[in-house]
């Protein structure tokens, strides 16, 4: 499982743009205009009662079909002030803190069919997603390879009847700024899911799940169900905002000429003030250093000759030199390793850009 979240979390960094240097060993990704330092930034990670996402929030943004009844989260039978929202309309509008989720439904159930690990059947009724819904998780997906993809879709149009690219970015930017986390919001990744496509990626995805029941035909979709799924990270000072983990920093969507079907946030702090300025980061030649150094504790959980091939700058939240300082938004070195377990795989650790301290290794 731990080498399944490495190649997972490596899908989800996908490399920024900036100047690439290249040594014997590692390509070495810095950001235009680098200096050799960067300043480190206070952080509030959000919760129930520090600046969540949901805080004087506006469901109309997300659904105009009526007033949504709100569900509370209970945590030990107390009702939190996380939940979901429920549209007339039968959309679903699901908050935490640091996330955001809108979704709609069509009404019905669908029952999968679920293969345990015993042999028997499970069966389980849920509501089914819109087909426009079910397209947005298609087209998420494919942005990731997934499932079993041989490479990332790419856009082949940028006008569909009724909505452009530019006009579905346009929507997400306003919506992010309305929702207070416009300012470095940053578009990555665009797809045209045209009728063609989207049966084509439904097809493949249903035949990878063939061993549970499908929730759509994606074979039904019509040019009323196209659209552009688009995504954006969050970057700062020409660095992205990463996490530490398999959820960045980052915004996704999903626009039809009809309006916006699906969408999802993930913003897990406020980024305050500047904190501290380093003299000078630790230089990437530190860095590989420390890696090899680190290296026995690899082989040691099975993850054989590893070898840097990429390293780039990022931020990424820690916790201050101070800890009463609580939490920071810090330069990081996110280094991307492979390593022979059997086959060839793919690997990454995160190293402090403050101490050279590393921060976490998908081994452990």
């Amino acid at each position: 499982m731990k080498k399944l979240l490495c190649l997972l979390a490596a899908l989800l960094l996908l490399c920024p743009a900036g100047l690439a240097e290249n040594s014997k060993e590692c390509e070495i990704l810095l950001p235009d205009g680098y200096t050799g330092t960067l300043p480190v930034y206070r952080a509030t990670l959000r919760d129930e009662s520090a600046v969540p996402l949901f805080d004087e929030l506006d469901v109309s943004l997300f659904n105009q079909s009526g007033e949504p009844e709100f569900a509370p989260v209970l945590f030990r039978k107390k009702p939190l002030r996380s939940g979901s929202y429920t549209y007339p309309d039968g959309a679903v509008l699901t908050t935490s803190p640091e996330t955001l989720r809108y979704k709609e439904y069509d009404g019905t159930y669908v029952s999968l069919l679920h293969s345990a690990e015993d042999g028997s059947e499970i069966r389980e009724e849920l509501p089914r997603s819109s087909l426009k819904s079910a397209i947005a998780d298609l087209a998420a997906g494919a942005r990731q390879c997934w499932p079993e993809l041989d490479e990332q879709p790419q856009l082949t149009t940028d006008a569909l009847p009724g909505i452009t690219l530019d006009e579905a970015k346009a929507r997400m930017e306003a919506l992010l700024e309305k929702l207070g986390v416009g300012d470095n919001a940053r578009f990555v990744y665009g797809l045209d899911m045209q009728p063609e496509r989207i049966r084509e990626l439904g097809a493949h995805y249903n035949e990878v799940f063939s061993f549970q029941t499908p929730e759509w035909d994606f074979a039904l979709a019509t040019e009323e169900d196209q659209g552009f799924y688009v995504y954006y990270e969050f970057q700062l000072n020409g660095l992205d905002i990463q996490s530490m983990d398999i959820a960045p920093f980052s915004a996704s969507a999903y626009f039809t000429r009809e309006g916006m079907h699906s969408f999802r946030l993930t913003n897990p702090a406020v980024i305050g003030e500047i904190y501290d300025t380093p003299d000078a980061l630790v230089s990437p030649e530190t860095i590989l250093t420390r890696f090899e150094k680190d290296n026995p504790d690899r082989i040691r959980y099975g993850f054989n000759d590893p070898t840097p091939v990429q390293m780039k700058l990022v931020y990424t939240l820690q916790r201050a030199p101070q800890k009463k300082d609580g939490m920071v938004l810090a330069p990081a070195w996110y280094v991307r390793y492979t390593f022979v377990d059997g086959v060839p795989k793919e690997g990454w650790v995160w190293y402090s850009a403050l101490d050279g301290v590393k921060l976490m290794d998908c081994y452990s």
